[in-house]
């Protein structure tokens, strides 16, 4: 049978020069979690297959900058394809427990509360946690963060605004609007700690 010709990739300089540097030796650098040792190739094997060797490069870098640690969940590469609508992406993602490390290893940390915003029996409620009936309308999330000496920072987030089209937002979109309700507001409450992320 006939099969179509596969045509040949051919790096650029820039990306055989990224992967020559890449191979010459690990990034290593220090966190609070503890040392971190990764490379570019790491990085394209085990995290994120779909990223090129720069997107890869710039992911490492920006790690190694917030000294953030990615196999501990702290940080992430993703890859959004190509559409018809918008162009192939790659973001870095800061995870939740990166910014609640931080604030526990503060001093003045006393702990937080946090949960959705629900249209229930025709009255909006703020509910704790990430629950939820089934005929409840889920409109937002909200959080709450104590620090001492300090009135508390509460925030609450729209879920219309921060909705995205993607796997995660379609299959708990409670639970995600939740975490960026809890990631706004101890960015508001500890703005040098996390500054950055």
């Amino acid at each position: 049978p006939d099969h179509k010709a596969i045509k040949p990739y051919f790096a650029s300089e820039r990306e055989i020069a990224m992967i020559n540097a890449s191979s010459r030796s690990l990034v290593k650098y220090d966190t609070p979690m503890g040392e971190v040792e990764i490379s570019e190739e790491t990085i394209r094997m085990y995290l994120c297959p779909k990223a090129t060797v720069e997107e890869a490069y710039i992911f490492l870098q920006k790690c190694r900058f917030q000294r953030l640690n990615p196999f501990l969940g702290e940080a992430y590469l993703v890859v959004y394809p190509q559409t018809e609508r918008s162009p192939r992406t790659a973001a870095m993602m800061i995870g939740k427990m990166a910014h609640l490390r931080r604030a526990e290893r503060h001093p003045d940390y006393e702990g937080m509360k946090a949960g959705l915003i629900v249209l229930h029996d025709g009255a909006v409620e703020q509910v704790p946690g990430s629950f939820m009936l089934a005929e409840d309308t889920l409109l937002g999330g909200w959080c709450e963060v104590q620090r001492k000496g300090k009135t508390p920072t509460f925030v609450s987030l729209t879920l219309k605004e921060y909705y995205k089209d993607t796997r995660f937002w379609k299959q708990m979109p409670g639970t995600m609007i939740r975490k960026c309700a809890v990631t706004q507001a101890l960015n508001e409450a500890f703005p040098s700690e996390m500054a950055g992320l």
